[in-house]
């Protein structure tokens, strides 16, 4: 761990145009496509590409290995947490944030308002349903007692 360091001005992960959750194969593409753009072979005339090439083979030997990518995780979250990041904007959360305390109980209240109105109306629909079915056991027993209907002699009355 000793010759894995992070500097905020070197992220490995900014280096190779990557998010810290990227995969094996993400950091491999990514290698591979970094290494065809400054290769000493295919720049013999530039030593910065030969200086980019070793940096690019360095992050890629610390990254490529799950340990010492641990390690390096660790100690980008730990220079983060000390504002190591600071000098470059952060990007806006895709989530959006209440700017104070009072919109949150504003959006509280919202959302218990509308509950409220919601249990009011399964409530009304209930009370109008055993209104119906009132008036209509109401309206069927009358219909029964105007007809006098009696019920039918059974075969199984006593003689």
């Amino acid at each position: 761990m000793d010759d894995i360091a992070y500097r905020a001005d070197n992220d490995l992960y900014e280096l190779f145009e990557l998010s810290p959750t990227a995969n094996a194969d993400e950091i491999a593409k990514a290698h591979k496509r970094l290494a065809k753009t400054c290769h000493p072979d295919l720049h013999p005339d530039n030593p910065r590409a030969t200086e980019q090439f070793k940096e690019i083979n360095r992050a890629y030997a610390v990254l490529k290995d799950p340990v010492s990518k641990g390690d390096y995780d660790r100690l980008r979250w730990q220079a983060i947490g000390q504002g190591a990041t600071q000098e470059r904007p952060r990007r806006k959360s895709p989530v959006k944030q209440p700017v104070h305390s009072h919109d949150l109980d504003r959006e509280r209240h919202h959302k218990d308002r509308v509950m409220s109105y919601f249990i009011f109306g399964i409530v009304v629909v209930v009370m109008v349903f055993f209104l119906v079915l009132v008036a209509y056991r109401a309206m069927t027993k009358e219909k029964f007692q105007a007809q006098d209907v009696s019920p039918p002699a059974s075969a199984f009355t006593a003689r």
